[in-house]
């Protein structure tokens, strides 16, 4: 606020009062005690309950701040909360003569604190508390307070393990100390002016932490950016003066940071000791803040790049408060937050060291207290304003034949007669109320603004927001602004309905010359060689199994049991480009192509609209927010849905069951090294070729295209795209047996074998299913079937063996690449220097200079294998990059060691073959084999 006279009283302005009223003078004339703490006070905030001081009092600034329930200001602000009064009534307060206030005017503002005199270049400026301070005198202050608290004054560590935080391995991972006024016998003179400046000794050279444990925070370059103590007797809770900095476990991110979102995400503590709490119990992906006001640039800043966060905050009304706005504030940024409700236990928990010590103290180990933990993350309800609710602000959420009922916030607008118009106008019936209850379909609040108007005229939507913010009390622009957008999403809503009442679906009438083409391609000897090529003719070249094994699951679309497929590489490596170019080849009308897919958006479909589609969707990023549905759609192949839905001819609101049925086949892409399993072992993974040679031949098509000859080359595009669309279109609904499953042997050494062994026999089925013109039809007792081939188990084989054996190993693709390299560099290294391999070390900087790959892709495989413990890692020296050595080399056992090889089920066949045709030739089992069947052995190649 600019400093203003006030003509009243003449003499002072509103600046002047802020800073000639102390407001230490007023806090003690509403009896409000108030305690020195560093350069500032420290008291109990009179606003909420407030069992530890938290309101903070800087008398250099003049100002006051409470962490608790984050108000502050001036001395005019704690005088109008505190007495309810206005900005102009304070200051009267303030100035007038008598009761217990004194004259303002008549109070002597307090001369500046003078500056320490000390050269321009060692003054403090905005960066880490640190600043100008030597990292090894800080390092030694920090070693010191650490050996302290293992010595032989005990008190800290019997404080610790009263609170269940005495865990050796956490105190030495983050160096928690014991300051009992020791370390002045062992500093040098010349260190105590910066230590001074830094704050951890007082003017008096004393130790300001004096019988506090104190747990020292680290900015991301190293350096000292906080220091908290905790007294041991009485509940202070000390900073080191200035802004905090740095934040704790600050690592963690690094290793738990999921940005897909499928990881287990990163939990945010109340309070520094609420966070060794949790990582003593073994849960090492939580960071604290700074109090419920301390969530500072720092984190956000290591955040940046997390996906989901989980608040811990206490289970208090400041807590609570507090973990919504940083919700909102993360959700912002692209957050998805859920709030951590902690149990009660009839008052013994408030926070997270309640909690685990309460645990502890009814007889459970650190791994139970550990998942009974990871269960409240289960639990953990979403918070926050979400991304597109604060991006469209306004949402469709009830609809019957002839009302609408939209709703933003706390305003609910139902509309009537939108489809009594002939679209040139907007003209309906609006009631606006307030919403009142939780639930979308019963939050009609009483009473309401009703009025016929057409939104398509200013005036209009200008009297009725001013009349209906009126009776409802809501801000006229807010309601002016919800109606502007409702109407981009009227004009939406008639366009469907217009296009679903004109379109009518049309079978496309094959010519007889096109009937011909795309039988003579179904029935061709080598089909999956010549879907190679045609993709090849579309556009994309090489990788012949991954392109087959693509079609194979698009076409198993018509089955009822369809297959997945995640396709994985790097960027720009051609996935996108693999499942547009398969999709091309598949008839337009049985194929879904999604850029994004919003969590409640499959369940608004059709209900017949899915039914044997293809559907795709292009990132996986794009699909994460739907990824139970879609997940329903792969296993259960319906999705079912209960939503409210008001009867029109009774106004009660009733609850309808939508019901989506598919199946579908699947495909999605992704960049992320990791998936969760629960989608992975839904899907077939297919890893494209990132090789050299792959990348030549891709560029050599790229050339190619910008010809006479790729300009030609279109023609054939489009006529082999037509001639799949209608073999597509001819392959019939026939079921499909294996008549030699019970010759075919597979490993049971793991549990997702359970759905590895039933995707194997679709893709069996699926083969013999688009060779179905080169299969006998079977007849027998009124049904026709056709029979599986043992040439189609070896393509399956071939096919789904590799996807397997990705799946399969613990170790992914690409850091399995990356170390074949990395041994192949320490041989060779090796050997040159003389050296035994084991004993060779490198920097992450060798290997990206021998790979020749990008850094993010290095670091992220080195520490997938560092993990996995194919790489041993140490520091050189203190401060000193990372060297690694490699591991002892372990022979892979194959996962898929005893799964039956097409030769092994072959030569099993071969003695009961004749046998089997013989009875089939004789009809004596009633079945009846159409002229043209083939043994059994033979079928597609």
């Amino acid at each position: 606020m600019q400093a203003t006279t006030i003509d009243r009283f003449g003499r002072l302005t509103v600046e002047e009062l802020k800073r000639s009223t102390r407001i230490l003078d007023v806090l003690a004339q509403y009896g409000i005690e108030t305690r020195p703490q560093g350069r500032g006070y420290m008291a109990r905030c009179p606003f909420h309950d407030d069992s530890t001081p938290s309101l903070s009092v800087d008398p250099i600034k003049n100002v006051w701040h409470c962490f608790g329930c984050n108000a502050g200001g001036s001395v005019i602000d704690f005088v109008m909360k505190k007495d309810g009064l206005t900005f102009r009534e304070a200051m009267e307060k303030l100035l007038v003569d008598g009761g217990q206030m004194k004259r303002a005017s008549q109070i002597i503002p307090p001369p500046p604190r003078p500056e320490p005199a000390c050269p321009e270049s060692d003054r403090r400026v905005e960066g880490p508390k640190s600043s100008g301070v030597s990292r090894e005198l800080i390092e030694g202050v920090i070693d010191h307070y650490h050996k302290t608290l293992a010595g032989p004054d005990t008190k800290g560590l019997e404080y610790l393990r009263g609170r269940g935080l005495a865990d050796p391995e956490t105190l030495k991972v983050f160096r928690v100390g014991y300051v009992n006024g020791t370390l002045k016998n062992v500093l040098p003179k010349s260190a105590i002016g910066p230590l001074q400046q830094l704050g951890i000794l007082n003017d008096k050279g004393n130790e300001f932490f004096f019988g506090c444990v104190v747990v020292p925070v680290f900015c991301s370059d190293g350096t000292l950016g906080e220091m908290y103590g905790r007294s041991i007797e009485g509940t202070r809770h000390l900073y080191l003066p200035g802004n905090h900095r740095g934040v704790l476990n600050a690592k963690a991110v690094e290793v738990f940071n999921d940005p897909a979102g499928s990881g287990t995400g990163i939990i945010l503590a109340e309070a520094i000791f609420d966070a060794l709490s949790l990582y003593t119990a073994g849960v090492q992906n939580v960071i604290p803040c700074y109090g419920t006001g301390g969530f500072i640039e720092d984190h956000r800043m290591v955040l940046k790049n997390t996906r989901r966060v989980f608040l811990a905050f206490d289970n208090d009304e400041a807590g609570e408060s507090a973990a919504k706005k940083l919700a909102d504030r993360l959700t912002a940024d692209g957050k998805e937050c859920h709030r951590v409700h902690l149990p009660n236990f009839d008052g013994a928990v408030k926070d997270l060291n309640d909690y685990v010590s309460h645990l502890r103290g009814q007889g459970m180990s650190l791994p139970e207290v550990k998942a009974a933990f990871a269960e409240l993350l289960k639990q953990a309800p979403k918070i926050g304003f979400h991304r597109e609710a604060k991006a469209a602000g306004l949402n469709l959420v009830e609809q019957t034949q002839d009302a609408l009922v939209f709703q933003n916030c706390d305003a609910l607008y139902h509309l009537r007669g939108l489809y009594d118009n002939n679209g040139a106008s907007l003209r309906v019936i609006l009631t606006a109320r307030r919403a009142s209850g939780t639930c979308r379909a019963e939050a009609y609040g009483e009473g309401g603004h009703t009025d016929r108007l057409d939104l398509y005229t200013a005036k209009h939507r200008v009297s009725f927001a001013y009349r209906a913010a009126h009776r409802l009390e809501l801000p006229a622009a807010k309601i002016e602004e919800d109606l502007n957008r409702l109407i981009p999403l009227l004009e939406l809503l008639l366009a469907e309905g217009k296009s679903k009442a004109e379109e009518q679906p049309k079978r496309y009438e094959m010519t007889e010359a096109e009937r011909r083409d795309a039988l003579a391609l179904l029935c061709t000897p080598d089909l999956l060689d010549q879907i190679d090529k045609d993709l090849e003719t579309i556009g994309f070249v090489g990788e012949e199994r991954n392109k087959q094994l693509a079609y194979l699951i698009a076409t198993s679309r018509k089955l009822s049991k369809p297959l997945s497929a995640i396709v994985r590489s790097e960027s720009g490596a051609g996935k996108s480009y693999l499942m547009e170019c398969v999709a091309e080849l598949m008839p337009p009308e049985e194929v879904q192509y999604f850029s994004r897919l919003t969590p409640q958006s499959l369940y608004y479909m059709g209900k017949d609209e899915l039914v044997h589609k293809l559907m795709i969707v292009d990132e996986r990023d794009g699909s994460e927010e739907a990824e139970y549905p879609i997940r329903t759609l792969q296993t259960r192949r319906k999705l079912t849905l209960a939503v409210p839905i008001k009867d029109p001819s009774t106004g009660k609101i009733q609850t309808k069951q939508i019901e989506i049925l598919g199946p579908i086949a699947y495909m999605e892409s992704t960049t992320s090294a990791t998936i969760n399993p629960e989608n992975a072992n839904r899907s077939f993974e297919i890893f494209l070729d990132v090789s050299d040679e792959q990348t030549r031949r891709i560029y050599v098509a790229q050339q190619k295209s910008h010809t006479l000859e790729g300009w030609q080359q279109k023609g054939k595009r489009v006529a082999a795209a037509r001639r799949h669309h209608n073999a597509q279109r001819l392959l019939k609904p026939v079921r499909v047996l294996i008549p030699f499953t019970d010759r075919i042997k597979f490993p049971i050494s793991w549990t997702r074998g359970r759905r590895d062994h039933d995707r194997l026999l679709c893709l069996i089925e699926v083969i013999a299913f688009l060779h179905q013109y080169q299969r006998p039809t079977i007849r027998q007792e009124g049904e026709e079937y056709i029979e599986a081939t043992v040439a189609d188990y070896a393509l399956a084989y071939e096919l789904a063996r590799t996807a397997f054996m990705h799946a399969l190993t613990d170790v992914p693709r690409e850091a399995k690449q990356l170390l074949s390299q990395i041994r192949g560099m320490v041989k060779e290294w090796s050997e040159r220097l003389a050296l035994d391999e084991k004993e060779y070390g490198f920097r992450r900087r060798d290997v990206r200079e021998y790979t020749k790959q990008p850094d993010h892709l290095v670091k992220r495989a080195i520490r997938i294998l560092e993990d996995l413990e194919y790489l041993h890692v140490r520091r050189s020296g203190r401060g000193g990059s990372f060297v690694y050595h490699i591991g002892r080399h372990h022979t892979e056992k194959d996962p898929l060691d005893g799964l039956t090889t097409p030769e092994e089920l072959r030569n099993a066949l071969q003695s009961g073959l004749a046998h089997c045709s013989q009875e089939r030739s004789d009809g004596e089992s009633g079945t009846k084999v159409e002229k043209g069947a083939v043994p059994l052995l033979t079928g597609a190649k």
